[in-house]
């Protein structure tokens, strides 16, 4: 009998890696400048990752991805 396959581990609304990086960055507080100096990446770089996690977060602001991320424990 072959072993099963190891599921995959997904983030909770499968936000990927970066994104995760970036709603960490958010709870923390630091603008998008800020938090493309410290990614290495352009301001709008930061400004799509954030798009794209209030899609996925279903949040209107940063501001309010930030408290979610806090609640669900991303910023930790």
């Amino acid at each position: 009998m072959s072993p099963m396959p190891a599921a995959k581990a997904s983030t909770p609304c499968d936000l990927t890696d970066t994104e995760l990086q970036v709603l960490r960055l958010l709870a923390q507080g630091p603008g998008d400048a800020a938090i493309a100096d410290q990614m290495a990446v352009s301001e709008n770089t930061v400004k799509t990752h954030v798009n794209n996690l209030l899609a996925k977060l279903g949040g209107p602001n940063w501001a309010l991805a930030a408290t979610l991320a806090i609640r669900q424990r991303y910023g930790r």
